[in-house]
C-alpha cells in the first residue's frame, strides 16, 4: 500500500490529539499523529488518578521536559515558571 502526503498533522497524539485525529480520519482526511512520549498499554498504567496527575504519570514532567509560551505568535516563546507546591497535609480528626 503506497502512503499519500497527509492533509492534517496532529502534534501531541495524546488523550486529546488521539481523539481529535479519529475523528479527522473517520471524517475522510489523511491524519498523521506525533506523539513525543513511549507507547503504552493499560497494564503499563496504574488505575489512580490521584498518583497519575502528582506524578505525571500522563503527561509531561516540568522539572524533565521544559514547557514554553506565548500570548501572541509575533513573541519569543519564554519557559514557564515550574511550580511545586508541596503536599496537602490531612487534617486530624479531632
Amino acid at each position: 500500500m503506497a502512503l499519500s502526503d497527509p492533509e492534517v498533522l496532529v502534534i501531541g497524539a495524546g488523550a486529546t490529539g488521539g481523539i481529535v485525529a479519529k475523528e479527522l480520519a473517520t471524517a475522510g482526511f489523511r491524519v498523521v499523529g506525533l506523539a513525543q512520549g513511549s507507547w503504552r498499554r493499560e497494564r503499563d498504567v496504574r488505575h489512580d488518578e490521584i498518583w497519575i496527575n502528582r506524578r505525571h504519570a500522563l503527561t509531561n514532567d516540568p522539572v524533565r521536559q521544559l514547557t514554553t509560551r506565548r500570548l501572541r505568535d509575533t513573541e519569543t516563546a519564554i519557559s514557564s515558571p515550574i511550580t511545586r507546591r508541596p503536599p496537602r497535609r490531612r487534617a486530624t480528626p479531632r
